[in-house]
Parts: structure tokens; C-alpha cells; sequence
């Protein structure tokens, strides 16, 4: 039995992922209900949820999902958060609770989720203490009895035939298959590809049935957006629990693509609680750019990054790209993705005066202001009167050197806006300097353009009681590569401060 796996992996996994996938596996045969084949029996309750026992699994750590409501914990969580979290599982939809299964008559503490059911086996040694529910051929039994009409078999370059149910994968479903736990996570492939209407939207997908899942394609979305999987643990939890509390049929996803007027923005949320943290990133800068600094912050809040129009997955807007065209871009976003305020914004440089305008233009949905080294709205003009006019020159020409197409117009036009927008509302505002000297090229006036830095960034502070300067001694202008603690704990003392709780 082994062999046969190791053998499959081999080919379908990435040759630098197979030593690590047979270490998962280990020496001895995948326990059965992890990979069954699709005669295998499908555990069912026999039970109303919590009648038989009062369910428990180990670990004491807990998340609650605001968006359903529902609870996950210890163990299950940890294997939600190895396991594709959002991606692959969904949003819990139960809380723990018992069923009996009709495999071996014993009960078994479970959860279900949108795309899967947890079980957790205590009499299995780890990873295999949690396996999933065999939905996909539950599904695909109850639906297509005779086998699904019109399936076509992919005979795409690279395809793959399994003897092991007959079915060909190729294409986008098997780089999906192969990129999100392949045989462990997703099972073998019981169907072909085929045309089907969704049970949630009454749209046509081409999909393709597994023994854990359904793979729909979106070619409206980007990848890897354009595979997604069914919500195969919603359709069993209403099958078997009827009208008992469920969340809506779309729950707001945590990561994705969102229209904000005719092109997309991707933006990723993580954690729980309020404020909701925003973050922005320096000009031509990712939402990379925070990834020492939001793992963070999530353990103490919600908090959210996005990619401006034009940089990474995200599609490009119209210009001028200015302060309050990005800054009317995120505020539709957050509507349009339903993650509501009040906010607690954070920008780096050219970011922090996007946050500014937002924080002008939307005053009684924020609730606080972290400046990362964020650009003053006046800095062009004190630059200006310190360089030579052929210096300036250079400075501009510096300036529109990014990705995403900003021009020094845009920025100066967007200085202008946030002061003519004033004044910023009366919350926590944090601005971080940094204390390591900028590079500026040969034969400019250094002293001179840190001062008039430190001035404007000051004065900002000054233009509302509750501002203050915190300069970060080790930092460049990047401090939350230099110094992302500093970063962390300035945003969790703006958090609290919004919560009232200093």
C-alpha cells in the first residue's frame, strides 16, 4: 500500500516536495479512512448534533470566526491553519459535536465546516488524529447515481490516468490537486470533468469531483482564484441538520479579489477583534512589505493588507493615481469585502499618506493612526527649498521610478489634497521616524533634507491632541523591516487606545 502511494506522490508532486511528502506519510499505509477508495462507506450521524457526548479534542487554543460565529479549537485549529485554512476548509459552520458513524458504530467528535468535516480519531497517532470526511463521493453518490452526463476526461500534456478509480486529472485541477495537499487533502479523482449548475448561485462551472472535494473553474478570477472548491460541508450540514443555524450560503471570504469599479484589488485579513487594522505599503511597495509585522498584530486583532491597483495581484485603476483616488479605492474595497470599521490605519511612507487622506475623507470610521516612516504632505515643498533646482529635478525624476505608475504630480497633487482635506480626526496618531539618516545621492544636502523631514513629520503631530513622534534609533526608512517589533507594539498601543482600555 505504500508503495502504491509513494508511487503516485513521485509523479504527481514536485520532485523537492516528495522526501517531505513520504515523511508525512511514513513507513507504514496511510490509515484507511485517510485514502480510501470510492467504494469506501461514507460516515454519516445518526445523532442531533451533541446529544451523544460532550465533545472535546485536545489543545487549548481557540479562534472565533465573526463571520460565522462558530468556534474552532485545539487541535482542529491547528490542522485548519496547516491545512489550507480559509482556502481549502472554509469558515466553521458548527460548533464541536458528536456523531456516530456507520463505519465502525463508535462516536466521534467532529466539526463542519464550509468544505470539509473534521474528525478527530484519538485512537491514531498524529497527523492522522484528524481526517476528513469522504464529502466529495457522498456528493457525487447522491447527485449522480448513474454517474455524472457529458463528463470529458482531461488528455491534456501531462495528464494523469488513476488506475485506482479510472479517472484522467490534468490541467489546472491537477496543478491545484498538486499545489493544496493532493491525495492526503483532496483524495482521488471519482468523475471527470464535467458541466454543472451550483447548488449555491445557479451558475454553470466546469468541475470535477474528488473523494474530499469538488474543484469548480472561475475563469473570471485571476490565479489562483480560478480554481475554487465547492462548499461541500455547507450542502452536508443542511442535508443532515435541516433549518438548525447556518451562516449565510457566501460568507465573506478573508482573502480575494474584490471589485471596486470595474477592476480588482487583493487584500488578505487575518485574527480576530475590533479595530480592524489596514495597512499600506510604501510607494511601488506590496503588501509583502508587512509580512514580519501582520502575524503580529493578528494575534491581538483583525487586521488587514491589501495591494494598490497596478502592483501585485491586484489590477490596474485609472489615473492620476493620487492620495484620494487610492484612498476612495480602499474605503470601496473594505464595503465591497464587508470588512467593517472602525479602523485603526497603518501606512508606510507614501501608504501613510494614503492613510492620512483616508482618515480625512472617512473621519468616523477610524479609529486610530500609525505613521511608518509616512510621508508628510509637505515634504515636496521643504525638499524644494533646500535643493538646487537641478537637484530638485533629480528628485522628481527619482519619484516616478516605481511600479505602479505614480508620477511626482500625483504625489504633490496628493500632499495637496490631504491638506486641503484637513483636518485629520481627533484619534491616536503614532508617527514613526527613523533614526538612521536616509540615502540621498552624492553632493545633496543632508543634514538639511532630515531636518525638514523631522520638522514636517513633527508638525503633523502637533495638528491633533493625541500625536506624538517616536523615533526608531536602529531604523532606516523601512523600520518595519529594521524594527517590526516597534512597528507592532505602536499599533497594539493604538489598539488598545481606540478600545479605551489606556
Amino acid at each position: 500500500m505504500y508503495t502504491r502511494h509513494a508511487a503516485i506522490l513521485r509523479r504527481l508532486i514536485a520532485p523537492g516536495l516528495f522526501i517531505v511528502a513520504v515523511i508525512l506519510l511514513g513507513a507504514n499505509q496511510i490509515p484507511s479512512s485517510t485514502v480510501a477508495a470510492p467504494s469506501g462507506i461514507i460516515i454519516q450521524a445518526t445523532s442531533t448534533p451533541g446529544s451523544v457526548l460532550s465533545p472535546s479534542i485536545p489543545g487549548t487554543e481557540s479562534r472565533t470566526f465573526p463571520e460565522t460565529g462558530k468556534t474552532v479549537r485545539g487541535l482542529f485549529l491547528s490542522y485548519w491553519e496547516k491545512n489550507g485554512g480559509l482556502a481549502q476548509q472554509g469558515f466553521p459552520i458548527s460548533e464541536l459535536m458528536s456523531e456516530v458513524s456507520d463505519l465502525d458504530g463508535k462516536t466521534y467528535t467532529v466539526q463542519y465546516f464550509e468544505r470539509a468535516v473534521f474528525e478527530y480519531h484519538p485512537e491514531n497517532k498524529a497527523p492522522y488524529d484528524v481526517l476528513l470526511s469522504q464529502l466529495g463521493t457522498f456528493q457525487y453518490r447522491k447527485k449522480y447515481p448513474n454517474g455524472a452526463p457529458n463528463q470529458q476526461p482531461n488528455a491534456a500534456a501531462g495528464s494523469i490516468l488513476f488506475p485506482e478509480t479510472g479517472k484522467r486529472l490534468g490541467g489546472r485541477f491537477l496543478q491545484y490537486w498538486q499545489q493544496n495537499g493532493a491525495l492526503p487533502q483532496q483524495g482521488f479523482p471519482i468523475s471527470e470533468e464535467f458541466i454543472e449548475r451550483s447548488d449555491l448561485n445557479g451558475k454553470e462551472y466546469r468541475v470535477q469531483y474528488f473523494e474530499r472535494a469538488v474543484f469548480e473553474v472561475h475563469p473570471e478570477n485571476k490565479p489562483p482564484y480560478d480554481v475554487l472548491l465547492s462548499q461541500l460541508g455547507t450542502f452536508q450540514y443542511r442535508a443532515k441538520y435541516g433549518n438548525q443555524p447556518t451562516p449565510s450560503p457566501v460568507p465573506v471570504p478573508s482573502e480575494g479579489l474584490v471589485d471596486v469599479g470595474g477592476y480588482k484589488l487583493y487584500y488578505s485579513c487575518s485574527g480576530q477583534g475590533s479595530p480592524t487594522v489596514i495597512m499600506d505599503a510604501g510607494l511601488g511597495e506590496t503588501s509583502s512589505t508587512w509580512s514580519r509585522v501582520q502575524p503580529e498584530v493578528a494575534k491581538f486583532t483583525r487586521v488587514c493588507i491589501y495591494d494598490r491597483a497596478g502592483l501585485a495581484r491586484s489590477e490596474r485603476g485609472p489615473a492620476p493615481r493620487t492620495a484620494m483616488q487610492i484612498a476612495r479605492e480602499l474605503h470601496a474595497l473594505l464595503m465591497n469585502a464587508k470588512i467593517g470599521g472602525p479602523y485603526v490605519v497603518v501606512g508606510h511612507s507614501q501608504g501613510g499618506l494614503n492613510m492620512l487622506m483616508f482618515a480625512e475623507l472617512y473621519k468616523n470610521d477610524v479609529a486610530g493612526i500609525v505613521s511608518v516612516d509616512g510621508a508628510p504632505p509637505d515634504i515636496g515643498a521643504r525638499y524644494q527649498s533646500v535643493l538646487t533646482p537641478e537637484q530638485f529635478e533629480q528628485y522628481k525624476a527619482l519619484i516616478a521610478q516605481n511600479r505602479e505608475g505614480l508620477t511626482y504630480d500625483d504625489v504633490r497633487v496628493s500632499g495637496e489634497q490631504v491638506q486641503a482635506t484637513a483636518p485629520l480626526p481627533n484619534v491616536p496618531l503614532v508617527i514613526l521616524r527613523h533614526g538612521i539618516d536616509s540615502q540621498f545621492p552624492q553632493g545633496w544636502p543632508v543634514a538639511a533634507l532630515e531636518q525638514a523631514w523631522r520638522e514636517a513629520q513633527e508638525a503633523l503631530a502637533r495638528s491633533i491632541p493625541q500625536g506624538k513622534v517616536v523615533v526608531a534609533q536602529d531604523s532606516g526608512h523601512f523600520i518595519q523591516a529594521d524594527q517590526p517589533q516597534l512597528v507592532i507594539d505602536s499599533i497594539s498601543e493604538v489598539v488598545e487606545k481606540a478600545r479605551g482600555r489606556r
